[in-house]
């Protein structure tokens, strides 16, 4: 779970690249590595349940520490002049190493822990190690499927941190000295300050410019911001740290992106446009703007994430017209699917 929330931790700041991924897999299974390594001598030399209470109560708290600092800490590596290929790495090192050399820490231990003779060993092995799996199964897909696309990215992290923290303290071992209970209680009296912490804010922001919108969703952390610039009041919408479209507020709200202007050359190849179709809504600038040349045009405008044409309908000022259909698909599988040809 932690592993994919990382993805959105970084993307803000470096993007959604495939140097992205590959650093947070490689520092993920490095940290396993020392984990596994760590937690194997400790295991001999310290086999002690609180002990492996204690490593889940110190994970949770790295956790919740990412959660409130990993924005300031990547916008500091930026400024520094870290790119799309180095930025990424050093970012997982700092923010995901040492909370997953603990959580590496956990599997040898509890081998060692639940083992009461060679006998048995290979079936307690082979018995947490496939709960192990089977954990990161459904922390994988409930991450994916469920917590990104409904909750905030905040949330999920301390969630994650919360519930390592409330596994830590409900199976405190019997016997437990008081100030090691203490200790534990301290922390999960703490645990609601931290839930409610605020954090570092995720977008760089100018004098004056306010956040009308910021959420994650499985394909882009999506922000609107709205912007002063001069006299006029700009809209933006931001897909990571990149500017995808830009309007001014005041009516026909035109785009303050050039690019967008290009769109209408295609009159110039075929002047009597009847049906047309934009692969990838953006802030639906193009479409609004077809739309306002010739209300009678068929747009059909094709995302593959929904919260995207979402934001066009509510923020971006996108017609709610019987001649524009916004749909919900990946663009090259709906060409492939397109029975009518486009002009």
């Amino acid at each position: 779970g932690l592993e994919i929330a990382g993805s959105r931790v970084l993307a803000p700041h470096f993007g959604n690249s495939v140097f992205v991924w590959g650093s947070l897999i490689s520092i993920f299974l490095m940290a396993l590595s020392l984990g596994y390594y760590i937690g194997g001598r400790v295991a001999d030399e310290y086999p002690s349940r609180l002990l492996l209470n204690s490593i889940c109560g110190g994970v949770s708290l790295l956790i919740f520490g990412i959660a409130l600092f990993a924005n300031s800490i990547c916008g500091w590596l930026v400024s520094q002049g870290l790119g799309e290929q180095s930025g990424p790495f050093i970012a997982s090192m700092i923010l995901f190493l040492p909370a997953s050399i603990g959580m590496g820490m956990v599997s040898p231990l509890s081998v060692r822990l639940g083992t009461h003779s060679v006998l048995s060993v290979g079936k307690i092995a082979g018995t947490l190690y496939a709960l192990s799996t089977l954990g990161s199964i459904a922390g994988t897909l409930l991450t994916t499927f469920v917590l990104i696309p409904l909750l905030g990215l905040a949330f999920i992290l301390k969630g994650l941190a919360l519930v390592l923290l409330v596994a830590a303290v409900v199976t405190l071992p019997a016997g437990t000295s008081s100030k090691s209970f203490l200790a534990f209680a301290g922390l999960a009296l703490l645990s609601p300050l931290l839930l409610l912490s605020s954090g570092t804010a995720r977008l760089q922001l100018g004098p004056g410019d306010r956040v009308v919108l910021d959420v994650d969703t499985p394909y882009h952390h999506i922000s609107v911001v709205d912007v002063t610039s001069g006299r006029y009041e700009v809209r933006q919408l931001r897909f990571d740290r990149f500017v995808e479209s830009s309007v001014l507020k005041s009516p026909p709200y035109p785009s303050t992106s050039p690019y967008t202007d290009y769109f209408h050359l295609a009159f110039l190849v075929k002047p009597d446009i009847d049906r047309t179709v934009f692969i990838g809504a953006g802030g639906g600038v193009g479409p609004r703007a077809f739309h306002m040349q010739d209300p009678d045009m068929q747009i059909d405008v094709v995302d593959i994430d929904p919260k995207v044409l979402e934001v066009a309908r509510n923020y971006f000022y996108l017609d709610d017209d019987p001649h524009i259909h916004c749909i919900p698909e990946d663009g090259r599988m709906f060409m492939r699917k397109a029975e009518e040809p486009y002009d």
